[in-house]
């Protein structure tokens, strides 16, 4: 006959798997101490800035040219978010504004190298990167390598046939070449940057600074000519291109003068600033004006009696109707008032 267990091993084993229950509870309730601490101090401690946040310090820094500052946190962007192109294009930004054109030093080469570092991380994450393949354009311009900021900006227009400002910075490169080369006589290079302004025109029919690009590079290569009659020609389309170019960038005054609502800007592209500078990189300066331009055309070129016409960009019902332009002459005069710095240029 088989005995019950004592009371006192009863009690024993009651103990122990009471030991064990509590060492279950006290493990559990420490477990959700920690976790609740955790949670306070989440929620009294900052979050660590998104790379976006980054963007937008370094955007605010560029914007007041605080150059280092704005590097900094573009480079903090980079480096929360190294798979994406943005920060790096923004970081190559930073670096591209502390570059100077034509300035020697080892920190100018430094920046320049940085810039481009950035830029082609940027486009092999991103092949179809239009910002990266015109700014690597443009620093190659600036640098020099005409050759290679001719490739550059030709894969730009592959993607873009119909951008006349393209195929403007085209022809700035190629007038370029051949400045470099000597200006020698019956150059093709020469012929190559005169249709590459051409185009631009033909895209964009008031494209004033392709169409001073065209006045001037007539009037060199009509002293290339051996006839004279092509050489007259030259010259005289010369003059009408450059009368053109007035009368352009009269209506252009115009147009802003008369516009009444401005666009708004895009609250929905984060990146204004990386756009700007897209823009920046396919606007060549106007060239300066050749040395018998007073104001107008050469001496002894026609004078156009026609009269530019344009719509406000944002017309009401009871708004005046539209301006018009008085003739070259008139027209310089309007520049001369709104735009001095550019009408002492010509004048020069």
């Amino acid at each position: 006959m088989r005995l019950p267990a004592p009371m006192y091993s009863r009690g024993v084993q009651d103990t122990k798997m009471e030991i064990r229950v509590g060492n279950r509870t006290m493990r559990a309730v420490a477990a959700l101490l920690v976790l609740g601490v955790t949670t306070l101090m989440g929620q009294d401690s900052p979050q660590p800035p998104d790379w976006r946040d980054w963007i937008k310090q370094g955007t605010e820094a560029f914007r007041y040219a605080r150059y280092s500052e704005a590097v900094s946190a573009f480079q903090k962007a980079s480096d929360s978010n190294p798979k994406s192109p943005v920060p790096h294009l923004y970081l190559a930004l930073g670096w591209f504004q502390q570059y100077i054109p034509n300035a020697v030093s080892a920190d100018n080469a430094d920046r320049a190298r940085r810039a481009e570092t950035e830029l082609r991380r940027a486009l092999t994450l991103d092949p179809m990167s239009r910002i990266a393949v015109v700014m690597l354009g443009q620093l190659a311009f600036y640098e020099g390598r005409l050759e290679e900021a001719r490739k550059w900006y030709r894969k730009a227009l592959a993607a873009e046939p119909r951008n006349a400002d393209i195929w403007c910075t085209l022809g700035t490169i190629a007038q370029q070449q051949w400045l470099r080369q000597g200006k020698p006589a019956h150059q093709p290079i020469l012929d190559e940057a005169i249709v590459d302004f051409e185009k631009a025109v033909a895209l964009d029919p008031v494209h004033e600074v392709a169409m001073q690009y065209l006045s001037l590079l007539l009037r060199e290569r009509a002293g290339t000519r051996d006839g004279d009659e092509e050489r007259r020609q030259d010259l005289a389309a010369a003059d009408r291109w450059l009368e053109k170019s007035a009368d352009a960038r009269a209506e252009k005054v115009q147009a802003a003068i008369a516009r009444t609502v401005s666009r708004p800007p895009d609250i929905g592209d984060p990146d204004p600033l990386l756009k700007q500078w897209a823009l920046m990189a396919v606007s060549p300066p106007p060239p300066p004006p050749p040395a018998s331009a007073k104001g107008g055309p050469a001496s002894g070129g026609p004078r156009s009696h026609g009269v530019i016409r344009f719509e406000p960009t944002v017309r009401s019902a009871d708004e005046a109707p539209p301006i018009r332009v008085a003739p070259a002459v008139q027209a310089q005069k309007l520049i001369a008032k709104v735009d001095p710095e550019y009408a002492a240029g010509a004048s020069s």
